[in-house]
């Protein structure tokens, strides 16, 4: 049923009148999200329909976050939404560091989500990890996860296995947004890069019989080259 706006929660209108009202890029927003998008005779009401739609599907968080990372929250709003975020953000980041206090939470809270667009989810003929775009068009990931597509040409020299550029995928943007409070998180569609030729720019496998690795400077490494048409810069 769609919801009419004299039925407005005030929580969602209040949380509406803290968001620019740019309703192109908040009608993409939806779309990623699986969010229900619905025209409304007055525009001002788009906003919390928006907000409606997305507790419906308990994504009102990821919806927040989204609006957070394009730049589309007013500091100033009725609801310090981006305040709300780096609450929950600062608890997840509090498992790596106790310490993590930064002087602006608003810039803070944004700058993490930004930051998580960088991770990719890279799968080579079954393997999968995760990588890191380091580069405009340079991702890094651990060595393991493009071993089956690597060959040893001579000691130390290493080359990606002819043919093997359409069997490897990375992916940006393929995540379940942790920031959910829900049992399911909500699931985001992610998008394919394009990989160049010649794709394997960087490889250091681990030395056979060396114990694990007690620091980054030993561990093994690689790094994918991407093609033109990529997602993330």
């Amino acid at each position: 049923m769609t919801p009419v706006p004299e039925s407005w929660n005030p929580r969602f209108l209040a949380m509406a009148n803290s968001v620019v009202r740019d309703i192109p890029r908040i009608r993409a927003i939806l779309h990623q999200l699986g969010i229900r998008s619905v025209d409304y005779e007055d525009p001002e009401d788009y906003v919390p329909s928006a907000f409606t739609n997305a507790f419906g599907l308990d994504k009102v968080v990821p919806f927040q976050a989204a609006l957070a990372k394009a730049g589309l929250l007013i500091d100033d709003g009725p609801v310090d939404i981006q305040q709300e975020l780096f609450d929950r953000l600062v608890t997840l980041q509090a498992i790596g560091s106790r310490a993590y206090l930064p002087a602006n939470p608003r810039v803070a809270a944004r700058r993490l989500l930004l930051a998580s667009d960088l991770v990719c989810q890279v799968e080579a003929d079954g393997q999968q990890g995760t990588g890191l775009l380091v580069a405009p068009t340079l991702v890094a990931t651990a060595a393991h996860v493009v071993a089956p597509l690597v060959d040893e040409v001579q000691p130390g020299s290493f080359s990606a296995r002819t043919g093997s550029t359409s069997r490897i995928h990375v992916t940006f943007g393929n995540v379940a947004d942790l920031l959910d409070d829900q049992e399911s998180p909500t699931q985001l569609t992610g998008t394919p890069t394009p990989l160049a030729a010649a794709w394997l720019e960087y490889y250091s496998p681990r030395p056979p019989r060396r114990p694990p690795p007690t620091s980054s400077s030993t561990a093994s490494s690689a790094s994918v080259r991407t093609g033109p048409g990529m997602p993330r810069s």
